[in-house]
């Protein structure tokens, strides 16, 4: 019902964004001798869209909409493969002015909200700031199973840790923040 206003175009974009969003935030801060970073991001950014789908009656729009992000995750690489910072802007400046047209004012809202909290969820999703050495020496000395267990583990806590955000990464959500308006 509420996705009949828009075309299929406008719908992939609305559609698209959440994830976007947190694999744009995921990118604003790479540990560079690392991938588990990305990996544990990942981890949070699907955790962070299944619970956004569970929402149904506080949020039945953002709902329904993050269920597809949820639903179409074999083109999530594709969506976000060629994003650059400006690109995800531009876009996101689209898709507000599209719920903005077409949308009641709660909606709009939690559609901000939701894109700000994806985002968010992912910045505190790993801990940048501790020295690259430390999260190697880690890796090797716990092995690959226990870390990718621990990630696993940690992804599903609630990762609102302020201190486990980088400059750059809060630099990047006041960016997001204004884009939205929030």
């Amino acid at each position: 019902m509420f996705f009949n206003d828009f075309l299929n175009e406008e719908l992939e974009l609305l559609i698209s964004l959440p994830v976007r969003a947190g694999i744009w935030m995921s990118r604003a801060d790479d540990v560079s001798t690392t991938d588990r970073d990305d990996k544990k991001e990942m981890l949070v950014l699907e955790n962070v869209l299944k619970s956004i789908a569970g929402h149904k009656k506080a949020a039945p729009f953002v709902s329904e909409l993050v269920k597809q992000t949820l639903d179409y995750k074999h083109v999530w690489d594709a969506w976000a493969g060629n994003d650059t910072e400006e690109s995800f802007f531009k876009d996101v400046g689209i898709a507000m002015n599209l719920v903005s047209e077409r949308l009641p004012e709660e909606n709009i809202l939690n559609y901000k909200n939701a894109l700000y909290h994806v985002a968010d969820t992912v910045a505190h999703a790993y801990d940048e700031h501790v020295g690259d050495g430390d999260d190697l020496r880690e890796e090797m000395f716990l092995g690959g199973l226990v870390t990718r267990l621990m990630d696993r583990l940690d992804a599903r806590i609630d990762m609102q840790n302020p201190e486990n955000v980088s400059a750059a990464e809060s630099a990047a959500l006041q960016k997001l923040k204004t884009a939205l308006k929030l």
